[in-house]
């Protein structure tokens, strides 16, 4: 996968480029869609090579953004509903969630909202356990250490991550029923 950035007009785009490319469900279903809890996509072909356009416009890497500041509860939070919310749209859509890229540099947020969107890339699989794992320790270092909730509820998301078959959802309906304490 070869990463690229291109500016538009009024857009800009986090551009993953694909060698060897072969149509798949999973590719039409993408640019056919807006799915909930993704960027939007767009593809263009070049003999065998593919490459998606993901809309960021206005948008800052989950990466970039935790540069300057430290994570809040509330922001980790709005964060795992997100990654929550993808895995469902994909069950919704038929879309293995084994193509989100859970990698910071490919969360993009809303600033101002903080709402995460994620790019799904339908020609690389990651195995999801190991990819909250990877991205619940890149998280904890960047938690603010003021905030106790965020530091309870990054350790939890940390335990949860290095489970075997983690749910990520019944740890969210948990840790809301209990008031934000597991």
């Amino acid at each position: 996968m070869n990463v690229a950035y291109r500016r538009e007009l009024d857009h800009n785009y986090l551009v993953l480029e694909q060698e060897e490319y072969q149509e798949s469900y999973q590719v039409r279903m993408l640019l056919k869609n807006k799915v909930p809890g993704f960027l939007e996509c767009r593809m263009s072909c070049l003999d065998k090579n593919a490459s998606l356009y993901y809309e960021i416009t206005s948008r800052q890497s989950l990466r970039l953004v935790l540069e300057r500041k430290r994570l809040t509860q509330t922001e980790l939070l709005k964060l795992l509903e997100g990654i929550c919310q993808a895995v469902c749209s994909c069950g919704e859509y038929l879309l293995d969630v084994e193509h989100i890229l859970l990698t910071p540099d490919y969360i993009y947020l809303d600033p101002d909202e903080w709402e995460p969107f994620f790019c799904f890339f339908p020609f690389e699989k990651q195995e999801m356990g190991g990819a909250l794992l990877e991205l619940a320790e890149y998280l904890l270092d960047r938690l603010d250490r003021q905030d106790s909730g965020a530091v309870t509820l990054g350790y939890e998301f940390y335990r949860l991550a290095g489970e075997e078959n983690p749910s990520l959802k019944k740890f969210l309906e948990t840790w809301k029923e209990e008031g934000g304490n597991i």
